[in-house]
């Protein structure tokens, strides 16, 4: 049995200000693995951020 990993989804920011840090992940699932047969992981998401001032010192992931 295969089955694939799901996708990241998406994340929509729209702010005057960014600030902190951290991490804006939209990493996508792991596939379904059963014996030899391997279901392939979902693909990252996508990331908008819409702002004026970026005080953001963070990291944005979309990988697998």
């Amino acid at each position: 049995m295969r089955a694939g990993g799901g996708s990241g989804g998406s994340v929509h920011v729209t702010t005057r200000e960014l600030e902190g840090d951290g991490v804006i992940n939209t990493s996508g699932g792991n596939g379904y693995t059963s014996g030899s047969a391997q279901g392939g992981g979902g693909s990252g998401g996508r990331i908008a951020v819409y702002y004026v001032v970026n005080y953001f010192v963070g990291a944005s992931n979309l990988l697998d």
